[in-house]
């Protein structure tokens, strides 16, 4: 299982950030964190990848408190991916491979050409730079390279804003089938209800940097069509 306990963080000059959260993923499950930009999504998976140090609280896997001891081994377990990317772009694709994948010892490098196969990503790794891909070409190596690598936990800030939706498509049942045939856990932001789709198992909402709602996808789903999820995400905590 991994955890977020009591996370406090604040941005000194926005004085914005995030208060009491405290969330439970497993493996297994897909989370949609849904929530409306600059509500504390992005802040809250930094702080859940270790990128951002909480003013308080701890992120916890399997029992064990995420710390500078153990956050290599942590790495290992947990893959993230947003529209920024971790590429160099002045590198070649198979460079940046070569440069990143032996960082972890589960990455499988046939895994990897499948995917790419599967995202139908045709252009020489030799040759192509990270900076050459149009934005959903570099999406689907990113999401290639994340589920090549066998992570325990995937997590995804704002995936596939402005993707074509049949690349969204095709990415979506990569890691929907990778959930469930290996039990990933995976948890995406989006501030779009209609990402809300039928692989996700629960529905996160946030709204003023707290958690409002945390609950079965199928519930939420039928108190409150797609109309009253952004009804409640626009409403008072």
């Amino acid at each position: 299982m991994l955890s977020v306990k009591n996370i406090f963080y604040s941005y000194k000059k926005k004085g914005f950030g995030i208060k009491n959260i405290n969330i439970d993923l497993e493996e297994g499950y897909f989370y949609t964190l849904l929530g409306k930009n600059g509500t504390g999504k992005t802040t809250l998976l930094n702080v859940m990848y270790k990128m951002l140090l909480p003013k308080s609280g701890e992120v916890v896997i399997n029992g064990e408190s995420v710390g500078m001891k153990n956050l290599c081994e942590y790495k290992k377990q947990v893959a993230f991916v947003d529209d920024n990317g971790w590429c160099s772009g002045l590198l070649t694709l198979k460079e940046n491979v070569d440069l990143f994948s032996g960082l972890y010892e589960d990455f499988k490098l046939d895994e990897f050409e499948e995917y790419l196969n599967k995202f139908e990503l045709e252009c020489d790794l030799n040759q192509k730079k990270y900076n050459e891909l149009s934005k959903g070409e570099q999406m689907k190596f990113l999401v290639a390279f994340a589920l090549a690598r066998n992570p325990k936990y995937l997590i995804m800030d704002e995936p596939f804003t402005n993707l074509d939706p049949i690349v969204k498509t095709d990415l979506i049942g990569a890691i929907h089938k990778k959930v469930m045939d290996d039990k990933m856990g995976v948890i995406m932001s989006t501030h779009l209800v209609e990402d809300v789709s039928d692989i996700t198992d629960y529905v996160i909402i946030m709204e003023d940097g707290q958690i409002k709602l945390f609950g079965d996808r199928e519930k939420v789903m039928s108190e409150n069509n797609i109309a009253g999820l952004r009804e409640l995400m626009l409403s008072e905590v």
